[in-house]
């Protein structure tokens, strides 16, 4: 089986080569990489094309629909040149663990019939630096689609675009995304969200990528509390599109204590090992204290 990388970039001179390289250097044989530039003008392209003779490269001006929909286009454009039966999405100022590759191909060998993989982080610095700092956390060993409509809320159950693994066949199916009015709506959201109504989704404990913290991320943006409610808004639009396309009920978000007193049940009845929780309920605290 072949894994295919789609790495998008815009303007990460100083982080997209540590991208490339952690891709080129994985311990599973079989790896193609592919590169959408949205239009750098940092001197991104002058460090990409050091790689011309072992990645696939397309540079083409900024596609100027907002950053959501820029990202949209690099991973819709990347998908048509890949050939792998596996995708990995990969954001440039991040990078992939040597392994991760060989680790995420083994449960979709060992499990046909996924629709998706996904994993959470060690954090890093603007130095590659790891920090103490924890990501929000993410459930193993759950129904995520199930665990949505039970506790009402979507904030444990995924992870970010480097975090994101994907069958070809379901790709095949949910790409090319076209443009829907929600422009808040970023790829990893989308694909997540559609993954659910497509296939099983398989959530590791092992943390595989490191993912990096800048004043640049997307994510930083969310703690504007209009800015949030405005993305809420969307999101919750978003998957009840799906589903209602799929005939199954729309999502309620509901009351934020009584949201989280299902989630620590749902957490206590989980099979996770007694650590992953202990490590899940750190997580949360430091997500919530870091807001």
């Amino acid at each position: 089986m072949r894994a295919s990388v789609l790495i998008n970039n815009y303007n990460y001179k100083p982080y997209v080569a540590r991208a490339i390289s952690s891709c080129l250097n994985q311990t599973y044989p079989d790896v193609e990489v592919i590169l959408y530039d949205d239009g750098s003008t940092d001197g991104s392209l002058e460090v990409i094309r050091e790689f011309s003779d072992k990645i696939q490269i397309i540079a083409r001006p900024n596609h100027k629909r907002g950053h959501c929909w820029n990202q949209i286009n690099a991973v819709n454009e990347a998908f048509k040149l890949s050939t792998g039966e596996v995708i990995f999405l990969l954001d440039s100022d991040d990078w992939f663990f040597p392994d991760k590759i060989e680790k995420v191909m083994e449960v979709f060998r060992k499990q046909p019939g996924l629709a998706g993989v996904q994993h959470p982080f060690r954090l890093v610095n603007e130095e590659d630096e790891f920090i103490k700092k924890l990501k929000r956390p993410i459930f193993s060993e759950v129904d995520i689609l199930s665990a949505i409509y039970h506790t009402k809320r979507q904030d444990f159950y995924f992870t970010q675009t480097s975090g994101l693994c994907f069958s070809r066949s379901f790709l095949q199916q949910a790409l090319p995304i076209q443009e829907d009015g929600l422009d808040l709506i970023a790829v990893d959201i989308r694909l997540s969200r559609m993954a659910l109504f497509a296939g099983p989704v398989i959530t590791l404990r092992d943390k595989l990528a490191a993912y990096r913290i800048h004043t640049k991320n997307h994510s930083s943006a969310l703690k504007d509390k209009q800015y949030y409610q405005a993305y809420n808004t969307q999101n919750i639009e978003f998957f009840n599109r799906l589903a209602r396309a799929n005939n199954k009920p729309e999502f309620k978000e509901g009351n934020r204590f009584v949201a989280y007193t299902k989630v620590i049940l749902l957490l206590l009845r989980s099979p996770m090992k007694p650590a992953q929780k202990v490590e899940f309920i750190k997580s949360w605290i430091d997500s919530f204290l870091n807001k």
